[in-house]
């Protein structure tokens, strides 16, 4: 019988990450599978290092963004895409999470009648304000199979009516595959002092800093925290550029704030390890920081990682934060400490379950 081919399509530092375990798994059973780099995150600090970093080969295929604009990005993407999957005629096409990548490439394999395999499908955050919220109801839509992260977003899928009884055996609650990734580099993270009254700070969402005004208040915000708390703030490159383009950059070269590159996978790691807290509007660092235990303070209105909410390891404090600091003095700690995402081994389940794809 002839060995199902599989294609992965990646585009940004949270893909690059989720596909590490994944990558070794698919090694280690033979499993038959070429990748492709949409190239979304085509800075060096958010795409090249996480290969080498993680010890994975280059991918097969790496296109190239020619636009900015997601709209010329989306066709551009889409016929890039079309011809290399017409080249090499996958029997499936596995995208993950949410991003523009995703869609692009749910879009291509499904107007390609090739069926496409959602990671990390049925989440929800119920908020149709943001990109990420329909990036994940389309590429569900368009989906025959779904490696969900947890229970919850099991119930999303059926409760939506995306999967029937005709699908339901398509259907797996796998776990995460970021708890993964940390399981496996964890020998690899230095041990680094965990130091009192540190915060590791992220912003990059289109809603924290598209908006002068707000990103001003945000920026006010984290200058007066900045008073009582060693802040240490990886910049995005989008978020760099906006801060320069609205002239903002002298409120925060004033400030106690330390400003560096973006981080590597393992020092990212090592940085979460040592600091009391997170501030962030990514959803990947929602996750990490409640892997690690540490108390996350996300930028946003809504997040479809409701369960780190509900646990109380995250609290949303809007993408137009007041009282910031006060909100993170009154933090306290939650008395539980479970994981609802699983136990580390969702690569190995995924590829298990591909292994037995008909």
């Amino acid at each position: 019988m002839k060995k199902k081919k599989f294609c992965f399509i990646i585009g940004t530092r949270p893909q690059f990450i989720k596909f590490f375990p994944l990558f070794r798994q698919l090694k280690k059973n033979k499993i038959n599978f070429f990748t492709i780099d949409t190239g979304q995150h085509y800075d060096y600090e958010l795409s090249k290092i996480f290969t080498k970093e993680l010890e994975m080969p280059n991918f097969d295929y790496s296109l190239k963004r020619k636009s900015l604009n997601s709209i010329e990005n989306l066709s551009n993407q889409i016929l890039l895409l079309n011809k290399v999957l017409i080249s090499e005629c996958p029997d499936f096409v596995a995208v993950f999470g949410d991003t523009d990548s995703t869609l692009n490439g749910a879009l291509t394999a499904s107007k390609l009648n090739i069926p496409v395999i959602h990671i990390e499908a049925g989440m929800r955050s119920n908020d149709l304000k943001m990109q990420e919220e329909k990036n994940r109801k389309i590429v569900d839509q368009l989906s025959q199979i779904f490696f969900c992260s947890c229970k919850k977003a099991i119930k999303n899928l059926k409760d939506e009516k995306i999967v029937n009884s005709n699908y339901a055996s398509r259907l797996f609650n796998v776990g995460d595959l970021m708890l993964d990734s940390i399981k496996l580099i964890k020998d690899k993270v230095h041990s680094i002092k965990k130091e009192k009254n540190n915060i590791l700070l992220t912003i990059h969402r289109d809603e924290s800093i598209e908006n002068k005004n707000k990103l001003k208040s945000i920026i006010k915000e984290l200058l007066t925290l900045s008073e009582n708390y060693n802040i240490t703030f990886p910049i995005h490159p989008k978020t760099r550029k906006r801060i320069m383009e609205l002239n903002l950059i002298k409120l925060l070269e004033s400030s106690k704030i330390r400003i560096i590159k973006p981080l590597s996978y393992i020092n990212n790691i090592r940085y979460l390890l040592s600091s009391e807290l997170i501030i962030t509007d990514s959803g990947g660092m929602q996750k990490e920081a409640y892997f690690l235990k540490k108390p996350c303070f996300t930028l946003r209105n809504s997040t479809e990682w409701i369960e780190t909410i509900e646990e109380g390891w995250n609290v949303l404090v809007s993408n137009n934060p007041k009282n910031l600091k006060k909100i993170i003095q009154q933090y306290k700690l939650p008395k539980k400490n479970k994981c609802t995402y699983g136990k580390g081994n969702a690569a190995e389940k995924i590829v298990h379950i591909l292994k037995r794809l008909r």
